[in-house]
């Protein structure tokens, strides 16, 4: 795992006792032809960048972002019911972005009180 990190250009990292990644700061993964999140994040204290890319299932996003999730620009398969399920919402402070049929529904969607 640590090599994918240091290929990824994340270095300021814990592995915590579950096998998640915590990272003090921002997480860089958009344009990079990922099909998924290399990963098992847990927290970021920063935003989380993955647009971009041609990720299709959520799998592996972060358990909690200390500022915006950045996720436009992936196929994902039906986007409302994966982000439901995993209450993303809850998990961000700040804003998600997603393909542009979700603008307004994010939009509405309340601020995580985080």
């Amino acid at each position: 795992m640590e090599e994918t990190l240091k290929k990824l250009g994340i270095i300021d990292y814990t592995i915590t006792e579950d096998g998640l990644v915590d990272v003090d700061g921002d997480v860089y993964l958009s344009c990079r032809g990922l099909q998924e999140i290399p990963v098992a994040f847990g927290k970021i204290t920063g935003s989380f960048y993955c647009d971009n890319n041609e990720i299709s299932v959520l799998n592996n996003v972060p358990t909690e972002v200390g500022r915006d999730f950045w996720f436009h620009n992936n196929p994902i398969e039906n986007p409302r019911e994966q982000s439901e399920k995993l209450s993303l919402r809850e998990r961000v402070v700040g804003a998600i972005t997603y393909s542009l049929n979700l603008e307004e529904w994010w939009n509405e969607a309340p601020k995580a009180t985080k």
